[in-house]
């Protein structure tokens, strides 16, 4: 390749271990590299990590197997029970009314939404964002009608909540838009990163309506 070379393609291209090797020894000699297209090349994450950590100033796309993966009984009732010994944990900790319904104030956790993202971000920096504070839908009763929990707007960056809905929920409602705002498209994928962001975060009244989720 010419020593200028800035983007290189192997898409669609089954590459083995000796291609891998070739490739690792053949990026030192491209000083001006900065994308290299892997998709549908069938490499692993073991194989693509030690490349990675070698070239860090060189973007690697790559796609690596999640879905389709069978899901047995034994696991999801692993999963089911770690979340609900989490729930329980937290349940004990967040404020509730005379009869024991969630009432921590809904000001308070869209004030803390623009930093629940910060320790998250230090971990996977692909989801760093503009520190914006998801804002409650003043039409939350149309939304609650249309089966909306919130949405986001991409014109102005903006997490809308649906505060009609169960207050217990909100929290995590908000965690989910603000995946969608920092590029998280996938509503299950969102799903994840909220309950991730939520315990990285430490926030009490997060991480309970996360395990909820």
């Amino acid at each position: 390749y010419p020593s200028d070379t800035a983007e290189l393609s192997f898409a669609g291209r089954t590459l083995s271990e000796a291609d891998l090797a070739e490739l690792y020894e053949k990026i030192a000699s491209l000083p001006k590299l900065t994308r290299v297209d892997l998709i549908g090349t069938g490499v692993t994450t073991e194989q693509m990590t030690p490349i990675c950590e070698k070239y860090p100033a060189v973007d690697f796309v790559f796609t690596f197997e999640l879905y389709g993966v069978p899901i047995s009984t034994e696991q999801l009732e692993t999963v089911t029970r770690y979340f609900t010994r989490l729930l329980n944990e937290y349940a004990g900790l967040v404020r509730r009314n005379p009869d024991g319904t969630f009432a921590e104030p809904l000001d308070e956790i869209f004030e803390h939404s623009a930093a629940l993202y910060q320790n998250v971000e230090q971990d996977f920096p692909c989801l760093s964002g503009s520190e914006i504070p998801a804002k409650p839908f003043f039409f939350s009763r149309c939304m609650s009608y249309i089966k909306f929990t919130g949405f986001f707007f991409p014109f102005t960056a903006e997490a809308n909540i649906n505060v009609d809905c169960p207050a217990c929920l909100i929290p995590s409602t908000i965690a989910h838009e603000l995946a969608h705002q920092r590029g998280v498209a996938q509503e299950d994928e969102a799903n994840f990163v909220a309950v991730l962001a939520s315990f990285e975060s430490g926030d009490t009244v997060y991480c309970y309506s996360s395990a909820l989720l």
